[in-house]
């Protein structure tokens, strides 16, 4: 039989440790090279933000987008 145990959360009362934090610092970082490089190369970057999938161009341009069987439909211009 498999032990099982509680996940504990992060918390003030539960901080993470320096190693943890530097994980995500590391994440964060790698995250936002790889943002970069892609946008680099011309290519768009997609995200969500409020519940809203958004499409930011390689100039900055946003627009919210919504994904069909038929491809990637522009709604507006943010």
């Amino acid at each position: 039989m498999l032990n099982s145990r509680k996940v504990a959360y992060f918390s003030k009362e539960n901080p993470l440790t320096p190693l943890g934090q530097r994980i995500v610092k590391n994440g964060q970082e790698a995250g936002k090279a790889a943002i970069l490089r892609h946008k680099a190369m011309g290519n768009p970057i997609y995200y969500v933000k409020e519940g809203v999938l958004i499409k930011e161009l390689t100039d900055g341009t946003r627009y919210a987008v919504k994904v069909t069987k038929t491809g990637i439909h522009h709604l507006y211009k943010l």
